[in-house]
């Protein structure tokens, strides 16, 4: 952790406190906003493919989302690549030209308070509104390759579509928001009244408990073929929550168990972008 991380995080800590003290339902309202703000923005570092790919911009909820095409025909078949929080469409450079030279369009876009896009903050249902508008403009999609809260987002928008043709594969899913909230905790130790009005400020959004908001709770349910795709190491999404799916030996689901890849590299292993491949051939 860096100094200014460290000064960050003292003063967070101090502030909540003082005000987990005079208002519960306050502490957990800027508590939500702090869980759905990414603190860290990559720098945006374009490769000469993604300079010379089509832009793409449309608005969801107030948000101007700005993306990329790449090797765009109408009779192609379309993949989405759906990004993590705290990450960008231009750090999965290294997916474009092993799927256009199989023939397929690819579409990546930058969230909500990403990248290029605008807004502060993003959640998971104004990633999956994010993700249904992109189907709408440009697709229909075929496949979405998803990692972390991408994962998660997409999962809710098939949810609602649930189309069989489609394939998902999900690298590292942001599993539980259960877990994620858990984890938030413990870096922001709040009492509990503060942590039960979080729970409350999570409902009212979707009028869903923050369980809701769980890929394995989804993933039962989709008639797709998906690929889910997790390190034992993970160190953000932990496999203790994938052990739920895969013990259920779903016939549509199929696992890729990596080791040592953590929740990042996993997504730069030649070794997984070699089984997606293969994936989309069966």
């Amino acid at each position: 952790m860096s100094l200014k991380q460290k000064i960050f995080t003292k003063y967070t800590k101090t502030k909540f406190k003082l005000l987990s003290k005079v208002s519960p339902t306050k502490a957990a309202e800027e508590a939500f906003k702090l869980f759905c703000t990414p603190l860290i923005k990559p720098t945006i570092n374009l490769s000469n493919q993604f300079k010379q790919a089509e832009r793409l911009q449309f608005v969801v909820q107030g948000h101007t989302v700005k993306g990329f095409r790449f090797n765009h025909h109408p009779n192609s078949k379309k993949i989405l690549i759906v990004h993590g929080f705290q990450s960008a469409a231009f750090k999965f450079d290294h997916f474009i030209k092993p799927f256009t030279s199989l023939g397929y369009e690819i579409l990546v876009f930058d969230a909500p308070a990403h990248g290029a896009s605008t807004g502060k903050r993003l959640h998971a249902l104004l990633y999956k509104d994010m993700i249904q508008h992109v189907d709408q403009l440009y697709g229909p999609i075929d496949t979405y390759i998803t990692h972390s809260l991408g994962g998660l987002a997409t999962s809710l928008a098939l949810e609602e579509k649930n189309n069989s043709t489609q394939k998902l594969i999900l690298i590292a899913p942001a599993t539980e928001t259960t877990s994620a909230i858990k984890m938030i905790f413990q870096i922001l130790p709040l009492p509990h009244n503060v942590q039960q009005a979080f729970e409350k400020v999570i409902t009212k959004i979707n009028n869903q408990p923050s369980s809701w908001y769980s890929v394995a709770r989804v993933v039962p349910q989709l008639k797709c073929k998906v690929l889910w795709i997790h390190d034992e190491h993970d160190e953000l999404t932990p496999f203790e929550d994938v052990q739920k799916i895969l013990h259920q030996h779903l016939p549509n689901v199929t696992f890729m168990i990596t080791q040592h890849l953590g929740h990042r590299r996993i997504y730069h292993s030649h070794q997984v972008l070699e089984r997606i491949k293969t994936f989309l051939h069966q």
